[in-house]
């Protein structure tokens, strides 16, 4: 995997499936939530249909 951006102390790289449930706990707090859809929570049964882009295998 190629990284983005990587210094001493953080990596920027592509999201992976991995990293689903991380997203989905972002998608369900609503103090980040309410910057992007006034604070509704993101139901796993339907996705934000930008994840199916941003994340690789």
């Amino acid at each position: 995997m190629t990284d983005f951006l990587e210094t001493d102390r953080l990596v920027l790289r592509a999201f992976t499936a991995a990293d689903t449930d991380h997203l989905f706990a972002l998608d369900n707090d609503p103090r980040v939530m309410r910057f992007i859809n006034g604070g509704r929570p993101t139901s796993r049964r339907n996705p934000r249909p930008a994840s199916s882009r941003v994340l690789r295998p």
